[in-house]
């Protein structure tokens, strides 16, 4: 279920204080499971329906030590300006400790990290339905990229389009193909 919020014309007061942008009431309707489109719109008496949420955005899901950050905590840079050209949330996972967290520099990443601890592995599809369940997220709602083949098998067996990153190529072209594909289709 998506959230929809209501933005209606607002006539009690008119017009904002310039006396040229008309001013709206914003209502939450909660969650309609009914309406399916990835964005909705109707008129109903000057009121127009959008759904919105978190999620109206896919989440870019993007593994940590060795793909996004060197085992010596260095972020790889080119990987990062790539990320940061598209404006969907991003996410780090790890399964690293926290002593791995501090070596590797997990603490300092532009995005939110998220670990496990190694309970379960990434390469376990548990640790997957528990991110999933952390951020209220479904399996529909992000995209994941990562260089142990293992794990994106993980991944994709509960429906995670994931994509094998083979970070001693460093292919930042395929990348960006897997990463538009995917993040144009608003499935």
């Amino acid at each position: 279920m998506r959230a929809y919020w209501c933005l209606r014309l607002n006539n009690n007061i008119g017009r904002s204080s310039n006396g040229r942008t008309p001013t709206f009431e914003v209502e939450n309707l909660g969650s309609i499971p009914s309406l399916p489109a990835s964005l909705v719109q109707f008129w109903n008496s000057r009121s127009i329906v959008y759904k919105f949420n978190k999620t109206s955005m896919k989440t870019i899901l993007v593994d940590a030590v060795d793909c996004f950050v060197s085992d010596t905590g260095v972020i790889f840079k080119e990987m990062h300006y790539l990320l940061e050209t598209y404006s969907n949330k991003k996410n780090i996972l790890t399964g690293a400790s926290d002593e791995q967290f501090k070596k590797f520099g997990l603490n300092k990443m532009p995005y939110e990290v998220f670990t496990l601890k190694h309970n379960p592995e990434k390469t376990d599809p548990k640790y997957y339905e528990i991110l999933l369940k952390y951020f209220g997220l479904s399996k529909d709602d992000v995209i994941y990229f990562e260089h142990n083949p293992k794990a994106v098998e993980s991944a994709q067996s509960i429906g995670i389009i994931s994509y094998y990153y083979d970070n001693n190529h460093k292919d930042l072209n395929s990348l960006k193909g897997f990463l538009d594909l995917n993040l144009s289709s608003m499935k």
